[in-house]
């Protein structure tokens, strides 16, 4: 594959839009990435998009936490399995953009 010039791009994704080049501008910006995006289903966890975990803590004296983790990216998964018990495990190792620290609900 050849580099391409800035206009060269502009011409092909705007082609990949289906829209013209005046059409574009009157979209909304989610309508035109819709219909750039193809979309592809993950096969392995690293390639599965962004996305943010929120953990949910609570006892038996009911009291309750929340901790939450954004914008996550998987980096690798592994697993393990064992004769001796019936459990098969996955861990993941990640990165991630924010973490809001564990902090009390209140009722």
């Amino acid at each position: 594959m050849h580099p391409i010039s800035i206009d060269e791009w502009d011409k092909k994704m705007t082609a990949e839009t289906g829209l013209s080049g005046d059409t574009i501008a009157s979209q909304s910006p989610d309508e035109v990435t819709n219909n750039v995006v193809k979309t592809a289903d993950p096969h392995y966890a690293d390639e599965i998009p962004p996305f943010d975990i929120t953990i949910s803590f609570a006892n038996e004296y009911g009291q309750k936490a929340v901790m939450v983790i954004y914008g996550v990216e998987i980096l690798n998964e592994g697993s393990g399995f064992s004769i001796d018990s019936i459990i098969a495990e996955k861990a993941c190792t990640f990165v991630c953009r924010r973490i809001d620290p564990m902090v009390p609900v209140e009722d």
